[in-house]
């Protein structure tokens, strides 16, 4: 039996029947086809802006890849942009002090890796397509969220005057917030402080000195 070739015209203006009882193919036949064809992306819209219908007729073989690399390309811009927001002082260092905060690393961790077997597991239940993402689309995916820890330097370079500040707060309260955060980095200098000379302390105590 000869194989269905199915051209550029089949794909981008699809038929009024769906695309699987036009060609007469089983499900299990139209993945074989998607395995031959993984470089390739449909368009994921259901339908066109005029109301044709599109990606409809592909829904009984799987989800969308097209939309499942959006999926995981604003995931992964998420999962970078929680080290970004580690800091909130224009720090250069996002990563200063990262190993101090387990809780974070575990979270990260988990929707990280979460992340990919969603992607490569998750299939129908997950809305995503059957076969995943292939290396290319994972590299441009998480190569392109990967930039939102460039634009976040990049800001930090930028002078506040080209960020007019927002709202209608009573200069009192602007006042009194900036001496409570004053008062959270005195707090948080103290403690580091306090810890540091305990561990001085420890390995004093520990070389046959005694605890002060």
């Amino acid at each position: 039996m000869e194989p269905t070739i199915i051209t550029d015209a089949d794909v981008k203006v699809p038929d009024a029947l769906t695309w699987m009882e036009k060609y007469d193919l089983t499900v299990s036949e139209v993945k074989e086809r998607m395995s031959e064809c993984q470089p390739f992306v449909i368009d994921g819209s259901v339908q066109s802006l005029d109301g044709n219908d599109m990606y409809r007729h592909f829904e009984n073989a799987s989800p969308s890849r097209h939309l499942s690399f959006i999926f995981n390309l604003f995931v992964f811009l998420q999962i970078f942009n929680m080290l970004g927001a580690r800091k909130i002082n224009d720090e250069k260092n996002i990563f200063e002090g990262i190993f101090k905060n387990p809780l974070f690393l575990g979270v990260w961790f988990v929707i990280f890796f979460g992340q990919i077997l969603i992607v490569i597991f998750g299939g129908r239940g997950m809305g995503v397509h059957l076969m995943g993402l292939t290396m290319v689309q994972w590299v441009i995916s998480v190569g392109l969220s990967s930039l939102a820890l460039i634009w976040n330097l990049v800001l930090k370079f930028v002078p506040e005057k080209f960020f007019p500040e927002l709202g209608d707060e009573n200069a009192g309260d602007v006042e009194a917030a900036k001496k409570d955060y004053a008062n959270l980095l005195k707090f948080r200098k103290n403690k580091e402080l306090s810890g540091s000379m305990r561990q001085g302390n420890w390995i004093k105590n520990k070389e046959g000195g005694s605890f002060k």
